[in-house]
């Protein structure tokens, strides 16, 4: 799950990555982004499908209502920094989608099942640079810093900031977290 909270008076965009866990149940992802304050909310996974499918791989792009533009920005990013598969931008119903209050759109990166899709999400490297893609899209969502910059762990111009896929507990994370046995 990725947070962004936006700054447009200042141009300053914080990306926030919480790896969820198991038990860390849909409603309370969603309660997470409210919390604080998140201008964009960005659930990225990696799909799945019957073994007996290994020719469907690619990329699709969820969102609900407000979100098509967003999903659309940093669907084309990905598509064009990692050479995945195309399986479109679509409108969704999903949970996460339909009660967070701010703009939210769910990346679905890959297949897991896939033949192509497997052995790329299997490798650091190109999780590295899915994940710096989609950072890129949405720095060109909102038109702050210098999108061709993002690295991870790098400080961009005009206050954009990226931190590696991981969780990052902030203060006001903890509350949330600390529900749910996560220190």
């Amino acid at each position: 799950m990725l947070i962004v909270i936006y700054t447009p008076p200042r141009q300053m965009a914080h990306f926030y990555t919480l790896v969820a866990m198991p038990h860390l149940g849909l409603a309370t992802r969603v309660q997470i982004a409210k919390r604080m304050n998140a201008t964009l909310f960005v659930s990225i996974h990696a799909n799945a499908i019957s073994m007996s499918r290994p020719e469907v791989n690619g990329l699709e792009t969820y969102y609900f209502s407000s979100g098509e533009n967003l999903a659309r920005t940093v669907h084309e990013r990905v598509l064009q920094e990692t050479g995945i598969g195309d399986l479109k931008v679509r409108k969704a119903r999903f949970y996460v989608l339909r009660y967070t209050e701010m703009l939210s759109i769910l990346v679905e990166v890959g297949f897991l099942t896939g033949q192509n899709g497997a052995p790329k999400l299997a490798e650091p490297a190109y999780r590295s640079q899915t994940a710096a893609a989609i950072a890129r899209g949405i720095m060109q969502y909102l038109q702050v810093g210098n999108p061709q910059a993002i690295a991870p762990n790098t400080e961009l111009s005009r206050g954009v900031s990226f931190s590696k896929m991981k969780k990052v507990l902030c203060p006001c994370l903890d509350p949330a977290l600390k529900l749910y046995g996560i220190e």
